[in-house]
């Protein structure tokens, strides 16, 4: 007995990112009881990741050629499609701590953690990253000019003679 395919528009009501990862997860499932549709969803969902994966890879080389804006560009589109992965999250979220963008970095942290979440819904053995809530934590303490970690404590401390 094989189990069912899925419509040719499987999962097309998320985002490509998450689109990709359900796609592997239901080829994964299904390769012993049927491995052509398995094989094709899952070649769908390659092809989905390697666009994404491209982007992380250009968005890194212009980067370091100090095009930051280029590379700020591709790594948002990936935070729009909700890659798989931390990378552009993290990007972003050290590009714009860097150049004092709190809100920013927030938002990529909080992007990052909705998309976990989701995935994590629809399979409780993702658990995510729960970095980027204390990261998240730590940017609003910076924005509203609060200690945000021990250095800077010591730092306050040492100022008021403690």
């Amino acid at each position: 007995m094989s189990a069912p395919s899925p419509p040719k528009d499987a999962f097309t009501e998320y985002k490509p990112g998450i689109r990709a990862w359900l796609l592997n997860k239901w080829a994964a499932e299904n390769a012993l009881s049927d491995f052509k549709t398995s094989e094709q969803y899952g070649s769908i969902a390659d092809n989905l990741f390697k666009k994404m994966a491209q982007r992380n890879a250009r968005g890194e080389q212009l980067e370091r050629s100090g095009a930051l804006n280029n590379a700020i560009t591709l790594y948002e589109q990936n935070v729009a499609d909700w890659f798989d992965g931390s990378f552009p999250y993290e990007r972003l979220r050290i590009i714009y701590t860097k150049q004092r963008r709190y809100d920013e970095a927030i938002r990529v942290c909080e992007a990052y953690n909705a998309m976990a979440e989701q995935k994590h819904s629809l399979d409780t053995f993702y658990l995510g990253d729960g970095q980027f809530s204390a990261w998240i934590e730590k940017l609003k303490a910076k924005r509203e000019g609060r200690p945000s970690g021990q250095k800077e404590l010591n730092d306050v401390l040492k100022r008021w003679g403690w």
